[in-house]
């Protein structure tokens, strides 16, 4: 994301006055704007999208495993995706 211009995407962003918007305040968009108005390297920039990425995913599956309505299942166990599929669909 970073080679294909985020930092410019985000740049234009401060610019028009979206620095306080919730959307700027999200994983990785708050490293960049942290990284335009320090100056930041931009492997410390990496690293930190990084970590932050890899704590939230992390958190989500913390959530996602206390939650008893999700189905967990081994992807390359197809036979069971469709039954559960199948199980979804008779409840539509």
């Amino acid at each position: 994301m970073l080679q294909e211009g985020w930092l410019d995407e985000v740049q234009k962003l401060l610019e028009m006055g979206f620095g306080l918007t919730p959307a700027l305040r999200t994983v990785g968009y708050r490293e960049c704007v942290t990284h335009l108005k320090e100056g930041t390297s931009r492997e410390d920039l990496v690293e930190q999208v990084v970590t932050s990425t890899m704590q939230l995913a992390k958190k989500q599956m913390t959530w996602l495993r206390k939650d008893p309505t999700w189905n967990w299942c081994d992807y390359n166990d197809t036979a069971h995706i469709r039954d559960m599929i199948l199980l979804h669909l008779s409840r539509v």
